[in-house]
């Protein structure tokens, strides 16, 4: 059987330090991934063990002084009986029961309600009063340092650790995130609050408090632009067919080679939720069923728009990948049958997360009535040989 050494007192004060904060960011995710029905009760849980770390560490403190108190009241004994020529008669016993009675002085020494007052236990307030109280006691700082910090800059989104595309900045807090993951984070959850980790902004993030951080935008852009550039691309795919429903996308991918990335609807990555989302594991020919009124479709009366993109790499979009526009125009009627003669549509696409504009010498498209096929041979001859980058 193996045994463990006893903690040092720097590793249990440590310890103890760390579980203070792991309660308090968890508190902080309570807005972000649970009901408001149930924040309450989360809540209570989280005080009664913040109390209980609390009540450890105070334990812990008295008993480190105690030890010292004891340390010296013992070794002044002994050399006084050392001086006066007598032999040493403290006991173990009495060394125990004297380090007892100075933890119950040193613990009549704290205040009535002390552990109220800790400050790790009131950083749990309610979330209620976190907002009403917002005003009187927030301070935030106005430089625009959350982005940039120091000399570097930040381009990375905390909470999908990917690299930003379209940052919005909170104009409460300064902090930046990237537009589709907070949006539907506010969406889902009305108490979301800001994410970015030591923030002291407690008030809940509202959509009309989010403007595009154009800064740093142009500094992305300046950063991206100098290591890699995906721009619009038409490889990996052996045809794309798009049949136009009465109420869906009919949409055929094969591939070129065994495919094992994932294929989506342009702002559906990160939800990754059918029918907007494939994750492909092997093979060549993959059907999705994309409804008119989902997936981010654009619906502009009789006509229906939607990108999708075809991605190698099952977290990360790389030169290469493709993006291909499909509509369906379900305005013309057959005059005679009265039924619906749709026309089909797909056209090259950035699959860029900014969703770039793509010029329409660029798109090649091509169309036919219910159903068309996109193969790379309809990609219109360049005038160079080198890929068009955006």
């Amino acid at each position: 059987m193996a045994y463990r050494l006893p903690a040092s007192d720097s590793e249990i004060a440590e310890n103890i330090k760390k579980a203070k904060e792991k309660i308090i960011q968890v508190y902080d995710m309570l807005p972000n991934f649970c009901l408001n029905e149930e924040i309450p009760d989360l809540l209570g849980d989280l005080r009664s063990v913040m109390k209980d770390y609390v009540i450890l560490d105070t334990k812990y403190q008295d008993l480190k002084k105690s030890k010292q108190i004891v340390t010296q009241l013992c070794s002044e004994k002994v050399k006084k009986e050392t001086a006066e020529g007598s032999e040493s008669t403290i006991t173990l016993e009495e060394i125990e029961e004297l380090l007892k009675d100075t933890m119950a002085k040193e613990s009549e020494k704290h205040p009535h309600g002390f552990l109220e007052k800790d400050p790790s236990y009131v950083t749990l307030k309610n979330f209620g009063e976190i907002e009403e109280n917002h005003s009187q006691d927030q301070e935030m700082n106005d430089e625009d340092d959350l982005a940039v910090t120091g000399e570097t800059i930040q381009t990375i989104d905390p909470y999908s650790k990917k690299e930003f595309s379209d940052p919005v900045k909170n104009l409460k807090c300064k902090h930046t995130y990237e537009r589709e993951i907070i949006m539907g984070l506010i969406s889902g959850n009305a108490n979301t609050r800001c994410y970015w980790m030591g923030c002291n902004n407690r008030v809940a993030i509202r959509a009309q408090d989010l403007v595009s951080d154009d800064e740093l935008k142009q500094l992305w852009r300046e950063d991206v632009t100098g290591r890699i550039n995906i721009g619009v691309t038409a490889s990996g795919f052996d045809q794309i067919r798009l049949d136009c429903g009465s109420n869906n996308f009919q949409v055929v991918v094969e591939t070129q080679a065994d495919f094992k990335g994932v294929i989506y609807t342009r702002g559906s990555f990160y939800s990754r939720k059918a029918p907007c989302f494939l994750d492909a594991n092997g093979g060549r020919r993959f059907r999705l069923k994309i409804p008119y009124d989902q997936c981010n479709v654009e619906d502009d009366g009789e006509k229906f728009q939607v990108t999708v993109i075809l991605q190698h790499d099952k977290e990360l979009i790389m030169p290469g990948d493709g993006a291909f526009a499909l509509q369906c125009d379900l305005s013309s009627k057959d005059s005679k049958s009265f039924k619906i003669s749709a026309m089909s549509s797909i056209s090259l696409a950035d699959p860029d997360p900014s969703g770039k504009d793509v010029p329409t010498h660029l798109r090649s498209t091509v169309s036919a009535p219910n159903v068309v096929v996109f193969k790379p041979s309809d990609i219109r001859p360049r005038k160079s040989p080198q890929r068009i980058e955006l």
